[in-house]
């Protein structure tokens, strides 16, 4: 890896919502690249390969969807991070990572989903952090196939 570390970031959103997440890191030291997706059936489609290092979901844009899009790039072993426009979003979801079967059994995920406020994006500052995930490819499909056979 280069002394100067990049994340390529699939962010999943509204338009209006995107414009102001990527102008927050224009002319940042460390470099972000980032691929936009405004469509519910083109992000899950996108979720199938592996050419992004971070998936970050606006939640207030695909609603009920975020879990269903966090657990597939888990099984990618890609980090998502859940950004939460109210209160009562982020406790549900802070909840369902709680107490929910599925991130109990599928007990990696845990670390690899993060739920933020929208305003609270300094978890893509520890670059260091979500490039290690990805060393959890192993790991991952060895719980999955625990859990799954």
């Amino acid at each position: 890896m280069s002394n100067k570390l990049s994340l390529n970031i699939l962010a999943i959103g509204s338009v209006e919502w995107y414009k102001s997440f990527s102008t927050r890191y224009a002319g940042v030291s460390k470099h972000y690249k980032f691929e936009f997706i405004s469509d519910l059936n083109n992000a899950i489609s996108r979720l199938d390969h592996n050419s992004y290092d971070v998936l970050v979901i606006e939640d207030d844009f695909i609603k009920n969807h975020s879990i269903t899009l966090s657990k597939k790039a888990y099984a990618m072993s890609r980090p998502t991070i859940i950004l939460c426009s109210s209160l009562l979003r982020y406790i549900s979801y802070i909840l369902w990572k709680k107490f929910d079967a599925w991130p109990n059994k599928f007990t990696i995920s845990k670390d690899m989903i993060f739920i933020k406020f929208s305003n609270d994006l300094s978890i893509l500052d520890n670059i260091t952090l979500l490039q290690d995930c990805h060393n959890n490819l192993k790991k991952i499909s060895d719980e999955i196939s625990s859990v799954v056979f």
